[in-house]
Order: structure tokens, then C-alpha cells, then sequence
């Protein structure tokens, strides 16, 4: 574990403060440096302080739902690999758009 993010809702899903991120100093993974470690973890952390859960795209930035993914698959652990080496925040744009959409209306 390198972050945890603790968060509420009420009945309709609607976030409610405070919200509270934990950062942990990351080791560095294999050929991913530390720096890229930290910048991943911060902005998944940020990814569950709007309200994202986690998916079971090996590229996003809110991989991964515990053992959804196949290592022993190459291609997803390539994608794994890659996503960690660099992170996309692009990689969430659709699941929050589908998150907020809910809440947000157009004017």
C-alpha cells in the first residue's frame, strides 16, 4: 500500500467532507523511479476523492480491482507495466465524465 484516501457519501452519492488522502513514501518497482511512483499514487488517490472506484484496466490510473487481472497474460501485463511506467490521467477521463454527469447538469 503506498495511499489510501478515506471518503463519504450520502444517499444520493454525493461526496461529503471532509475528505482525507494518505501518501506513503513509495519504493521504487522494478525500472519505475520513485518520482513516477509518487505522481501514480497522488493522482489515483485524487481519482477516489472525486468519487472513482477502481477498474480493472490495466492501463488506467485507478487500476486495479484486487486480482482482476491475468499476469500471466503478456499483452495485460505489458498494459499493466506500461500504464505504471506512464501514468495517463486521460486513462480516467471517461469514467468521470460517467461519474459526474449524474450530478452535473448542463446549464
Amino acid at each position: 500500500m503506498m495511499g489510501e484516501t478515506e471518503i463519504g457519501a450520502d444517499q444520493n452519492g454525493v461526496i461529503e467532507l471532509p475528505v482525507r488522502m494518505t501518501l506513503l513514501e513509495p519504493t521504487a518497482r522494478g525500472q519505475t523511479p520513485r518520482e513516477t511512483l509518487l505522481y501514480e499514487v497522488a493522482a489515483h488517490e485524487l481519482g477516489h476523492a472525486l468519487g472513482l472506484p477502481h477498474t480493472n484496466q490495466p492501463r488506467s490510473l485507478m487500476c486495479c480491482v484486487w486480482g482482476s487481472l491475468d499476469f500471466k497474460d503478456p499483452a495485460v501485463r505489458a498494459a499493466y507495466i506500461e500504464g505504471r511506467r506512464h501514468p495517463d490521467l486521460r486513462s480516467v477521463e471517461v469514467q468521470l465524465k460517467a461519474h459526474y454527469k449524474a450530478f452535473w447538469k448542463e446549464p
